[in-house]
């Protein structure tokens, strides 16, 4: 079963807040700090970060460069901390410990993933791991290439300019697929990039715990894009849906909500305080678009729930082009419907075209093969046939189809 679990946020950097767009008074630490060497710098005298993670993820690389990564402060303004210092390594250790014990939580958001040693990461996830076997930390690398996020994952040495260390993190999240399904469904670029991007999966050690997502508190909303539409939205919940990972929805999408850059983005969810005009917790509070795009996720999320391979199971791309994507979700991709015919078998397709559409999709060589019959999953007008086996599949425009595969 996939994981859902109470996360707390980390990061490598100390502030009154969390994120370095709100930045408010410096931490008293700055003015006072617990030893002479607890940051990197000080107030008066400190670097910028300014670099990208190649100059980690490159064996090649300079120190100088390195220390402009790791030893910066981020956006000029976050204190850096040094994890070198053993004191301040145990510090963080024991504060996770503090927050994991006292709020209950199976799980940790860690910020700024790649700004920190990742000698200092194997330590620390070593030994919370070793507390706490089943927690899990999910680390932010904010980075469309899937090169530079897989060599942060754990669960397998990377050798970089600082070493070779196995960071022991669970996973990172998904941002090459965010950053592809942001462009192929709001800037309309092929959705070759979506398929791209599957392609990459066998650089992680565990694919399938990557967190996958098409927005979050520290991007613009999905329908703020220019040009975004509830249709795309439709999509990119479907997508989300049945995608190898663990689905991240935030909140407020599940509704609609827009929203610009941060702070626009982290706007109040309506209802729940007493002057609210509206409450979209409940079906009677939500507009007729609130509405429909609730009941669309709410959908996606039981059928989920209740089809575990779609949790759990290998995907095989079956078709991507400049306005289809096609895939099968199944326990093993080398069985098909002959070999293993008692096995789940789904099969994904989506429209990304604004007219309805009529694709062909070959059941030959694939997980597919042998497969005579397909049923659908959702109500949305999306049908499937199996004839002179080809897998005829039938869509309206900008519409996902969900169907059993079987003997």
């Amino acid at each position: 079963m996939e994981a859902a679990f109470a996360v707390w946020k980390v990061d490598g950097q100390a502030a009154v807040r969390g994120d370095a767009d709100h930045v408010g008074p410096a931490h008293p630490w700055v003015k006072d700090t617990p030893t002479p060497d607890w940051f990197h710098g000080t107030a008066a005298s400190h670097i910028k970060v300014d670099d990208d993670f190649a100059s980690v993820t490159d064996p090649s690389a300079s120190a100088a460069r390195r220390h402009v990564l790791l030893d910066g402060w981020f956006a000029d303004v976050l204190p850096d901390l040094n994890q070198d210092n053993p004191l301040v390594a145990q510090y963080l250790v024991q504060n996770a410990i503090w927050w994991i014990e006292s709020a209950g939580l199976d799980g940790l958001r860690i910020d700024t993933f790649p700004y920190v040693p990742r000698s200092f990461w194997h330590d620390y996830n070593e030994e919370l791991h070793a507390l706490y076997p089943h927690m899990t930390d999910v680390g932010e690398v904010f980075n469309s290439d899937p090169h530079i996020t897989s060599f942060f994952a754990g669960g397998r040495e990377n050798k970089g300019s600082d070493g070779t260390y196995d960071t022991l993190l669970d996973t990172p999240f998904d941002f090459p697929m965010y950053f592809a399904l942001r462009g192929a469904l709001t800037q309309h670029k092929p959705m070759t990039a979506i398929a791209d991007v599957l392609l990459a999966d066998k650089l992680y050690p565990h694919p399938e715990r990557l967190v996958t997502f098409f927005g979050n508190h520290d991007t613009k909303r999905f329908l703020s894009e220019p040009g975004a539409s509830p249709a795309e939205l439709h999509l990119a919940f479907g997508l989300l849906a049945t995608l190898l990972g663990m689905p991240q929805l935030y909140y407020g999408d599940e509704i609609a909500m827009t929203g610009g850059d941060d702070l626009d983005n982290r706007k109040d969810f309506p209802g729940g305080f007493a002057n609210d005009k509206a409450d979209a917790f409940t079906d009677a509070g939500r507009s007729p678009a609130q509405q429909a795009m609730h009941t669309w996720v709410e959908t996606l999320m039981q059928l989920r729930l209740h089809t575990p391979v779609l949790q759990t199971g290998q995907l095989q791309t079956l078709l991507a082009d400049k306005d289809f994507l096609a895939f099968a979700r199944t326990p093993d991709i080398a069985g098909d419907c002959m070999t293993t015919p008692a096995a789940e078998r789904y099969v994904v397709v989506v429209n990304n075209s604004a007219s309805p559409q009529d694709v062909t999709l070959t059941t030959s060589a694939n997980t597919v093969t042998g497969c005579a019959h397909c049923t659908s999953m959702l109500p949305d007008g999306a049908t499937a046939q199996v004839i002179a086996g080809k897998l005829q599949v039938h869509l309206p425009g900008q519409e996902i189809g969900i169907f059993r595969a079987q003997p």
